[in-house]
């Protein structure tokens, strides 16, 4: 399944450079020429990285970029800025930017960081879904753990109920004198007299 990109851009030619890019390299490409159009896109098309200019109509590229990093649903996508100006892009990093690239860009420059961020993206899912798996083990570990203590307590307080029972049963039990048989006379002759 090809990885999905969100190009965020007011200008016609700067998208169509960096859609002609993206679109030999196989991404899932989608399209907004604002920050509010942007947004609405982005929660029906998740993509996984966003290529972001600065200067656009209504949002701009830093307010956008605080909207996303405010929304669970989008707050962990990165974004790359595309700007022509580097106090603009180094200001990125503010908002929750992950990089920036120069305009104008060169395509292997850019081609460079979107991998970056992709596989970097890609290893922090992983991780996340090795912690969740991690986390269900554990509990599953931890009601195991807790089933088998319970397990112990019944079998201890069976125990020192029988232990319990055993020693008040000895207790009231007359045990027959010393040199005294406990069978009565005609069971002791009985056994006496079996061949």
């Amino acid at each position: 399944m090809p990885e999905k990109i969100m190009i965020v851009d007011d200008d016609p030619s700067s998208v169509e450079k960096l859609y002609r890019l993206l679109q030999d390299k196989n991404f899932e490409i989608a399209v907004a020429n604002n920050g509010e159009r942007a947004y609405k896109v982005a929660l029906s098309f998740k993509p996984d990285l966003i290529l972001m200019d600065v200067l656009m109509p209504g949002w701009d590229g830093y307010e956008t970029t605080r909207v996303f990093k405010s929304d669970p649903q989008l707050q962990d996508i990165p974004i790359i800025f595309v700007t022509a100006k580097l106090e603009e892009a180094e200001k990125a990093f503010e908002y929750g930017a992950a990089d920036y690239v120069l305009k104008p860009f060169s395509n292997i420059e850019l081609q460079a960081r979107v991998e970056f961020q992709l596989r970097a993206m890609k290893r922090w899912q992983d991780v996340q879904q090795n912690n969740t798996s991690l986390k269900f083990t554990l509990e599953m570990k931890e009601d195991e753990l807790a089933k088998a203590k319970e397990q112990i307590a019944t079998l201890k307080q069976q125990i020192e109920v029988h232990i319990s029972n055993s020693t008040s049963t000895d207790a009231n039990t007359d045990a027959p004198a010393p040199g005294q048989s406990d069978l009565s006379d005609k069971e002791f002759e009985k056994q006496i007299n079996q061949p």
